[in-house]
């Protein structure tokens, strides 16, 4: 009996291990594999910014879009988010959102809720200037025009809208500093992480993003930050 048991034991962890270099292989094969991108020589270029935690993304875009004024979508329950030029978009898991304000408050709990096709919000941040955030945690990048409201459309398909158009708020959730979070469409999963959300709107703008991130790390490692450019041209 005591054999079985620990035959057992070895067994799980045994499964374990090997779902998890799966994983990680497959992750680091869809961060290389980069469909999309292109030259933009002649083209109206329009910045888009990408923030990073340790483990997640954000999408920055302006106030008032190309295609889309987030300030109307937002609506006024957004709070000081109408008093701002740039907005932070991210798309993740209502409860790794709600419980895990920064990573010290990451769980085993809150993390398998997430990993089980948890409900999604989208976390909207104001942003006075995209330029305090320090430049090894942002990345700037340069798309078309159509790029941009490919990208701007991402967001908007991401959010549950009511009759009005208008983007569903949570009431009460916030962090604290402005922020809101709306309902989302979508559910989180092992294979669609927030990271997945970030790198798909990418590619729809036209960069060459990988095909599959997993991880904040799959975005960072192959597009850099705006600190590595600028000690590239020192």
């Amino acid at each position: 009996m005591v054999r079985r048991i620990l035959r057992l034991t070895l067994f799980g962890f045994a499964a374990v291990f090997v779902v998890g270099a799966v994983y990680l292989l497959a992750a680091f094969i869809g961060t290389i594999w980069r469909p999309g991108g292109g030259a933009l020589a002649g083209e109206d270029r329009r910045p888009v910014i990408i923030v990073w935690s340790e483990i997640h993304t954000d999408i920055i875009l302006p106030a008032d879009g190309r295609a889309v004024n987030w300030k109307e979508v937002l609506g006024s329950d957004a709070g000081s988010l109408a008093m701002v030029d740039y907005f932070a978009f991210g798309w993740g898991s209502e409860s790794f959102y709600k419980d895990v304000p920064t990573t010290a408050d990451i769980t085993p709990g809150v993390i398998a809720t997430a990993m089980f096709f948890d409900r999604t919000v989208v976390h909207v941040s104001p942003v006075a200037d995209p330029a305090r955030i320090p430049s090894n945690q942002r990345i700037t990048l340069w798309v078309s025009e159509a790029g941009l409201r490919e990208l701007e459309s991402h967001v908007l398909e991401s959010l549950a809208l009511d009759d009005t158009g208008r983007a569903i708020v949570l009431p009460g959730e916030t962090y604290g500093y402005g922020d809101a979070f709306y309902q989302a469409h979508g559910r989180y999963s092992p294979i669609r992480t927030c990271n997945q959300w970030t790198s798909e709107g990418l590619r729809r703008a036209g960069v060459s993003a990988g095909y599959w991130t997993p991880f904040a790390q799959s975005i960072t490692w192959t597009l850099g930050s705006d600190a590595d450019q600028a000690a590239a041209l020192n």
